[in-house]
């Protein structure tokens, strides 16, 4: 059996990558009693970090599954190239649980890995100038989705991801993006549900799925950490350099980094700006 957690981080900023994470179980047992039970948190990424909270937490729980050196293997082929940062960035080596958990991984004959997708801004636009931001979540679920199913053609998935801005329906642009027919199960406000038997393939659309799903809580957090790693590089290469107060890269704190940006640069600042 093999469960997966997909999820994003950054679907609404300014500034700033969007990043889609993936997580992926090969189990035997129960594999939401197991995370649930192991000694670092996994929990809805905006209920762990936030800048008045730090990034220290985060980091502790994402890194003791990721080796600080391994993180980067994450990224697909074409991302935005990862930032030169020296991890852990806070937390302590000592704190960190990777030998722990990579030791209770394996007892329990547990196979994880994890993937991500980082979207820079120039390339968001391009795709959201004619299409919808959740056609583009939506686009990227698919393929993380379907790059699976391949790698795994001969075991039984579960992907299980967070809904997109409320969607009941996802039928159609699954069969149309994975090539595969399904049957719809059920299509609720709570809670989408599509299975392929022949493929052996189960997809759910969760409503506040990082509450429901720790595999989708820790792509969250997988992705939360990644979008920080790049916002933090972004400062480095904007705020500090013209010497204006770092962004969240959120709302009306993003609009003042943009005003002062520009006042004090002739660059192009607009490609640093979404558009939706």
């Amino acid at each position: 059996m093999i469960t997966c957690g997909i999820d994003e981080a950054g679907y609404g900023p300014k500034l700033g990558p969007l990043v889609i994470g993936l997580s992926v179980f090969k189990h035997l047992g129960d594999i939401e009693s197991f995370l649930a039970g192991l000694p670092v948190r996994i929990d809805d990424s905006k209920k762990i970090y936030n800048p008045s909270k730090g990034i220290k937490e985060l980091e502790k729980s994402v890194l003791s599954f990721i080796d600080s050196d391994d993180i980067k293997k994450t990224l697909s082929f074409y991302d935005t190239p990862f930032p030169i940062t020296k991890l852990p960035l806070v937390a302590e080596y000592g704190q960190l649980k990777t030998n722990l958990v990579e030791k209770l991984l394996k007892k329990n004959r547990i196979k994880p890995y994890f993937k991500t997708i980082v979207i820079n801004p120039v390339d968001f636009n391009q795709f959201v100038t004619n299409n919808s931001k959740s056609s583009l979540v939506f686009e990227l679920f698919c393929k993380l989705i379907k790059d699976t199913i391949s790698n795994h053609q001969s075991d039984h998935i579960l992907f299980q991801c967070g809904k997109l801005s409320f969607r009941k329906y996802y039928k159609e642009g699954l069969e149309n993006y994975l090539q595969l027919r399904f049957n719809a199960v059920k299509e609720t406000h709570e809670e989408s549900k599509y299975i392929n038997e022949k493929a052996r393939v189960t997809i759910q659309f969760l409503l506040d799925a990082e509450d429901k799903s720790k595999a989708v809580a820790l792509s969250s957090m997988i992705a939360k950490y990644l979008r920080e790693l790049y916002m933090r590089d972004f400062n480095s290469n904007w705020a500090e350099t013209f010497s204006i107060k770092p962004t969240s890269g959120y709302g009306a704190d993003a609009d003042r980094f943009i005003r002062e940006l520009r006042k004090k640069t002739p660059a192009d600042c607009n490609q640093l700006i979404r558009i939706k």
